[in-house]
């Protein structure tokens, strides 16, 4: 598990996902090789409101995007 992840399956940790160049963050920006920019996706906030969002073609590696796409692969596996 990457050092700035806090689940398992965050982004950082997926097979798909790439760091950009070096960068001045504390964490890392990454493209993904699975979702096409633009994919639209629902989530639902604490208060029970549903949203609807595209994915922009990057995270950072702290996100999770599994519970929406099912598109997690773990780089070991």
């Amino acid at each position: 598990m990457r050092a700035n992840t806090i689940h398992p399956n965050d982004c950082g940790n997926c097979k798909h996902w790439h760091e950009r160049a070096k960068q001045d963050y504390c964490l890392f920006i990454g493209d993904c090789d699975k979702i096409p920019k633009g994919t639209q996706y629902e989530w639902i906030d604490r208060r029970g409101k549903s949203h609807t969002d595209m994915y922009c073609g990057y995270s950072f590696e702290d996100e999770c995007y599994d519970e929406d796409f099912r598109c997690f692969e773990g780089i070991e596996e």
